[in-house]
C-alpha cells in the first residue's frame, strides 16, 4: 500500500500516484488476493459499522523521526477499513506476493538493525 506523503505540506499531491514519492506500508492478510480486490474495489460503499470493523489483516510501516532522523517501525494489527478512511483515504494497493511467515515472526525477521540506526 500507498500513500501520498503527508511530510510534503501542501506539496503531497505531487507524490499521489507516484510510488517512490509515497508513504509505503505492506498489509499481510488471510484473504485470498481476488477477495482483498473486492474489498478494495468496494471500499467506499461499505461504511456500515460492521465493515469498518472488518480486519483486511495486520499492516506495517515506518516513522522517521523528524528530530534524529531515525526510521522506527509501526505495527497496525486489525488493519481495516476504519484505518484507510481515517490514515490511507489516498490509499493505492498492488499485490507483492504471498509468505507462510506468521505477523510475529514477519516481525521479528523484517526490522533490520540498520533501519533503526541514524542515516
Amino acid at each position: 500500500m500507498a500513500r501520498p506523503l503527508e511530510s510534503a505540506g501542501p506539496f503531497s499531491f505531487l507524490s499521489e500516484g507516484k510510488f517512490p514519492l509515497c508513504h509505503w506500508g505492506i498489509l499481510i492478510s488471510n484473504y485470498k488476493k481476488v477477495d482483498l480486490e473486492v474489498l478494495w474495489i468496494n471500499r467506499k460503499a461499505m461504511n456500515s459499522p460492521k465493515t469498518l470493523q472488518l480486519s483486511w489483516g495486520t499492516l506495517f510501516e515506518l516513522f522517521r523521526i523528524p528530530e534524529s532522523n531515525i526510521n522506527k517501525p509501526h505495527v497496525i494489527e486489525e488493519f481495516g477499513l476504519r484505518n484507510l478512511v481515517n490514515e490511507w483515504s489516498l490509499a493505492s494497493i498492488v499485490y507483492v506476493g504471498e509468505t507462510f511467515f506468521e505477523d510475529k515472526a514477519l516481525e521479528q525477521r523484517g526490522i533490520s538493525d540498520k533501519l533503526l540506526q541514524k542515516y
